[in-house]
């Protein structure tokens, strides 16, 4: 009987003492963060570098983010050469918290339309990643004469529906039962 006492009493200091290391961890990180948004809500101008693109497309749009040399988030809208928004544009606009900044993404596109994809007769699942070219100009705000080049790289996954004799749902409208797409980029801008 004392042992086991012995034993839970052990136990809850040790837990005691895991929970004060634990608080002591979370106020170094807060601590971190708070100095660390002081520092973002301080940049003035980019100078430009290296920059990375991570992204979510949806359709004509999605959300992205850039870090490195652009550190900002926002949205993406496809568009035409004349900047009117058009689902099969081969250009994106990037609106992002600070600014905005057009992309040429045709060699990127002309990648991804040339790209072999797996397609699984089975299971009805594909996948697949093409990587080409984008250029950026256009810039607004904070990226006001932004110029730069990036290698942008997109996978993409999904697994389709069944036609009701159960083979695969051929058809280009069939909306997927669920998919994968990310998009991703890096290179380098300057703004001057």
């Amino acid at each position: 009987m004392r042992a086991r006492r012995a034993t839970h009493a052990a136990s809850a200091r040790h837990g005691k003492k895991r929970a004060v290391e634990l608080t002591a961890v979370l106020a170094v990180l807060v601590g971190l963060l708070a100095v660390g948004s002081g520092a973002f809500a301080a940049a003035g101008k980019p100078t430009g570098g290296s920059v990375r693109m991570f992204g979510m497309p949806r359709g004509a749009g999605g959300n992205f983010m850039f870090t490195g040399a652009i550190g900002d988030y926002g949205t993406t809208q496809r568009m035409n050469a004349n900047g009117s928004p058009n689902p099969n544009g081969n250009f994106v606009k990037f609106t992002l918290k600070r600014g905005t900044f057009v992309a040429d993404v045709t060699g990127f596109f002309n990648a991804l339309n040339h790209a072999k994809f797996s397609f699984n007769k089975a299971t009805c699942s594909a996948s697949g990643a093409a990587t080409g070219p984008a250029t950026l100009s256009g810039g607004t705000g904070l990226y006001a004469h932004i110029s730069g080049a990036l290698k942008v790289t997109g996978t993409f996954a999904q697994v389709g529906p069944r036609l009701k004799n159960g083979k695969c749902n051929p058809s280009q409208n069939a909306k997927p039962l669920a998919q994968f797409n990310v998009v991703t980029g890096s290179g380098r801008v300057s703004f001057g």
